[in-house]
C-alpha cells in the first residue's frame, strides 16, 4: 500500500516510474503551455514528481503534502517549499491561489467532497485545478505495484458528478497512460508508442484521468441567500397571470 512519501519516491525513481512521470508531465503541460502565467501555484497530494510543470507556469510554487503521507523536501537543493497539512484545512488564505496541481490526492482522500471544497476555497476567482485520478476502467487500477492501483479509482461519470457538485466547471478531460502495466523492458521502451496509439484508438481507457477544472464564481443577487454563476442569467419565475387553467 502506498502510504508514505518514501514509498512514492521509490516508485518514481524506478525505471517504470520515471517513464510514467515523463508521460504524465507531457499531458499536464498541454494545459500550461497556452501562455498561462500566474502568481501562486500549489501542488497537493503527492505532487513532487510533477512540480516542474508549476515552476514553468507560476512565479511562486509550494507543495502541500497530506499529513497521512508524512514529510518530504522539495526542491532538493534549495529552500524547502513543502508543508505537511490536513487536506480539509490548508494553511492558506481563501481566494489566494491561481493554479492547483492535485496528483495522488483525490483517490487517497477519506472525504473527497470536503477535499474538493477546500481546493475551491483557496482558489482565486476562475482559478484552475489540474487533477490526476486513477481510471477505474483501466487495468492500471488493478495492478498494485504502482500508486495508481491503490486508493479509490473513479470512472469519468463519478468524477464529473463529484467536481460539479463542488462548484467546478470542467474545461477539459482526457485519459493518459496507455502503456500496459507490466515491468517488461519491452513495454517500458514502447511506452510512447502505446501513448500515441492509445490516444487515437482507446481514448477513454488510459490509466489516469486528466481534468482541467475552473472555479465557478457566484455573484450575489438582490434576494438574500441566493446566488448565480457569473455570466449566467437567472431564470425568472413564471408569472401567475400567464398561467393556463
Amino acid at each position: 500500500m502506498y502510504q508514505t512519501c518514501e514509498e512514492f519516491r521509490k516508485f518514481y525513481y524506478s525505471r517504470s516510474g520515471w517513464v510514467i512521470k515523463r508521460i504524465l508531465q507531457a499531458n499536464l503541460k498541454r494545459h500550461t503551455d497556452n501562455n498561462l502565467k500566474c502568481e501562486l501555484a500549489i501542488g497537493t497530494g503527492y505532487s513532487l514528481p510533477y512540480m516542474r510543470v508549476l515552476t514553468e507556469a507560476a512565479q511562486s510554487q509550494f507543495a502541500f503534502i497530506p499529513s497521512q503521507f508524512g514529510e518530504a523536501i522539495w526542491p532538493r537543493f534549495s529552500k524547502n517549499k513543502t508543508a505537511s497539512v490536513a487536506t480539509s484545512q490548508m494553511p492558506i488564505a481563501s481566494g489566494s491561489v491561481d493554479l492547483i496541481l492535485a496528483t495522488h490526492f483525490l483517490e487517497f482522500s477519506e472525504y473527497p467532497e470536503y477535499a474538493l471544497q477546500e481546493l475551491y476555497r483557496i482558489l482565486k476567482g476562475e482559478g484552475r485545478v489540474l487533477l490526476l485520478v486513477p481510471n477505474r476502467m483501466s487495468i492500471w487500477s488493478r495492478r498494485d505495484w504502482s500508486p495508481f492501483g491503490h486508493g479509490q479509482p473513479y470512472s469519468i461519470l463519478q468524477l464529473r458528478k463529484l467536481v460539479t457538485d463542488a462548484k467546478f466547471e470542467i474545461m477539459d478531460e482526457h485519459t493518459a497512460l496507455f502503456m500496459l502495466p507490466f515491468h517488461s523492458r519491452f513495454f517500458i521502451k514502447a511506452a510512447w508508442t502505446f501513448e500515441r496509439f492509445g490516444q487515437l484508438l482507446f481514448g477513454g481507457m488510459g490509466g489516469v484521468h486528466v481534468l482541467e477544472l475552473k472555479k465557478k464564481v457566484y455573484a450575489p443577487t438582490q434576494d438574500k441567500g441566493s446566488a448565480v454563476p457569473v455570466g449566467v442569467k437567472k431564470k425568472s419565475a413564471p408569472v401567475a397571470g400567464n398561467a393556463r387553467i
